[in-house]
C-alpha cells in the first residue's frame, strides 16, 4: 500500500505524532509499521491572503494484508440504514458483485448476524470468503488479522492527512435530495473541488464547503458573500441526479453500485457524505456527452469588439481560482446553438434553462475541447419573464 501527495508543513508533527501512535499500537501485536517519507516540498503563494504556504511531499507506505496465501480483496461497511454494502476495495483488486449485498454472514462461524463490517478474502487457488472480525484470526490466523489491522491504521491515517484543515467527526443524517441541491448550488459557486485536488491545493473540497454550508455553529461565522443557499432549481436537479443514480442498471463498478445504494436509500450519512457530493459531477460528465450528442454546433458570432443585445438561454456557471481570485464562467446559449461565455469576478445566481436578455460586447472568439465560444465582457443581463 502507498500513498503519495503534498501536506501543509504546519501539519507535518501532526502527521508524524498520528503514525508513531499507530505503530505503537502495531509493534504490541507484531504487525509491520507504516513509514513516512519526507520527499520534496512546493511553495504556493497565495493571491487573496498574505502569506506563502509550503507543502511537503511525503511518500506513506504499509504493509499489504497477504498471509499464507490468502490476501485481503475489500472490506464490507454493513448499516441496517442502507439497502446494500458499502464496499472499500484494497487498491488494484475488485470483488464479485454479489457481495455488494450480501449480509453480515461469516463464512467460518456460519452466523448471520448484525455486523457493521465484514472482511472478504482471497486465497491464491482462486476460493474467496466473507469473514467476521472476530472470526479472522481463528480462520486466518491472528497474523493476517494483525495485516488489517494494520491497512485499517494505513487507511486512517490517509484519512487524517485529508481532513487535516477541518478534521470534524459529524454524525448527521441528511435527506439526499437537500444533500445534492446544497452540493449544487456549492459547485456552482466554488467549482468543484474533489478530495485529491482539496489535499494537492489546499482548497475546501466540495464535500467539506457542504458541510459547512449545514452547520448552523460555522454559518454564524460566515460573511454573508461566503454563504451559500440551494435554490427550487438545485432541488429539482439533485432529484433528476436521483432518478439517474437509481436506473444506473447492471454491470456496474464499484463506485456505480455506491452511489446507486445511496440514491435508493434517499439518505445520507456521514460516511457516505463524499460519494454523494460526486454524484452530481459524475451526473454532469454524463449530460453533457449526451448535450454534445443532441446539441446544435456551436459558431461564433459577430466579431470582436462588437456590441451585443440578444435573448440567451442560461446553461450553467464554472467557477475557478484565478490568479487575483475566484473566476465564474456564465455559460449562455442561443437557439441556435451559438455558445456564449461570460466570465466575471462576481458570482450571480442565475436559474439553469431560464431566458435572459444579455446585453454586452465580444471579447474574443476561442475554442474550448473544439466548441466554438464567444466570449463576452461588461455584460448586463435581465432575466425574461413568461
Amino acid at each position: 500500500m502507498e500513498w503519495q501527495g503534498y501536506i501543509p508543513e504546519s501539519r507535518w508533527t501532526e502527521l508524524k505524532t498520528k503514525v508513531a501512535k499507530l505503530n505503537k499500537k502495531a509493534t504490541k501485536i507484531g504487525a509491520a509499521p507504516i513509514t513516512v517519507e519526507l520527499t520534496g516540498q512546493m511553495r504556493r503563494d497565495e493571491a487573496e491572503y498574505p502569506y506563502v504556504a509550503i507543502l511537503l511531499e511525503i511518500i506513506m507506505k504499509g504493509e499489504t494484508p497477504k498471509l499464507n496465501g490468502w490476501k485481503l480483496l475489500a472490506t464490507l461497511q454493513h448499516d441496517p440504514n442502507l439497502d446494500a454494502n458499502i464496499v472499500k476495495t484494497v487498491p488494484g483488486e475488485s470483488v464479485p458483485e454479489g457481495y455488494r449485498t450480501r449480509p453480515g454472514v461469516c463464512d467460518h462461524c456460519g452466523y448471520t448476524r448484525i455486523r457493521k463490517e465484514t472482511f472478504v478474502v482471497q486465497h491464491e487457488d482462486g476460493d474467496i470468503k466473507q469473514v467476521g472480525r472476530q472470526c479472522v484470526a481463528d480462520f486466518l490466523g491472528r497474523d493476517l488479522l494483525n495485516l488489517i489491522k494494520t491497512y485499517e491504521w494505513f487507511e486512517a491515517t490517509v484519512h487524517h492527512i485529508n481532513e487535516s484543515w477541518g478534521i470534524r467527526d459529524e454524525r448527521e443524517a441528511y435527506s439526499l435530495e437537500a444533500y445534492l441541491a446544497m452540493t449544487n448550488a456549492v459547485i456552482r459557486k466554488y467549482g468543484w473541488v474533489s478530495g485529491s485536488k482539496s489535499r494537492e491545493t489546499m482548497a475546501t473540497s466540495t464535500a467539506t464547503e457542504v458541510n459547512e454550508q449545514f452547520n448552523p455553529l460555522a454559518r454564524q461565522y460566515m460573511k454573508s458573500d461566503e454563504k451559500v443557499d440551494y435554490l427550487d432549481s438545485d432541488k429539482e436537479y439533485a432529484v433528476m441526479v436521483i432518478e439517474w443514480a437509481k436506473n444506473l442498471g447492471d454491470n456496474l463498478s464499484d463506485y456505480e453500485h455506491n452511489i446507486k445504494t445511496i440514491a435508493h436509500q434517499e439518505v445520507v450519512i456521514r460516511k457516505t457524505q463524499g460519494y454523494a457530493a460526486s454524484m452530481i459531477m459524475a451526473y454532469k460528465k454524463v449530460n453533457e456527452v449526451y448535450e454534445k450528442k443532441v446539441n446544435k454546433v456551436s459558431e461564433f458570432y459577430g466579431n470582436v469588439n462588437d456590441k451585443i443585445n440578444l435573448n440567451l438561454t442560461f446553461k450553467a456557471t464554472y467557477s475557478f481560482e484565478g490568479y487575483y481570485g475566484v473566476v465564474h464562467l456564465h455559460k449562455f446559449v442561443a437557439e441556435d446553438g451559438n455558445v456564449f461565455i461570460w466570465q466575471a469576478s462576481r458570482f450571480i445566481a442565475f436559474t439553469e434553462d431560464a431566458l435572459y436578455n444579455v446585453k454586452g460586447a465580444i471579447k474574443q472568439h476561442k475554442e474550448y475541447k473544439n466548441i466554438k465560444q464567444t466570449i463576452l465582457t461588461r455584460c448586463k443581463v435581465e432575466v425574461i419573464n413568461d
